[in-house]
């Protein structure tokens, strides 16, 4: 509904204000796209790498109203390297 796709851009907004440490021209998956992949593969409960990717795969029509995914959804080891880049600690 359109309270769904308010609160879809608005997250959307929020990421893109992230810097992308991606090199221009050289990234497959903008730093946003593998966030909104993660946060809403979190939020259905998904528990790992291969949980994010199948998730993604799963829901991929739903994705590609509100992302670009003309390189398809990140493999598991890019939301890994992701995840250690944001909580270097673990």
């Amino acid at each position: 509904g359109s309270k769904q796709n308010d609160r879809i851009q608005t997250l959307l907004e929020h990421l893109l204000a992230i810097p992308d440490p991606c090199m221009e021209n050289k990234c497959d998956h903008p730093l946003e796209k593998i966030m909104a992949i993660a946060i809403c593969t979190a939020i259905a409960g998904a528990d790992d790498w291969n949980a994010i990717v199948s998730f993604g795969k799963e829901k991929r029509e739903w994705f590609e109203t509100f992302l670009d995914i003309k390189n398809g959804i990140p493999s598991h080891p890019i939301f890994r390297r992701f995840y250690f880049r944001l909580f270097p600690i673990f």
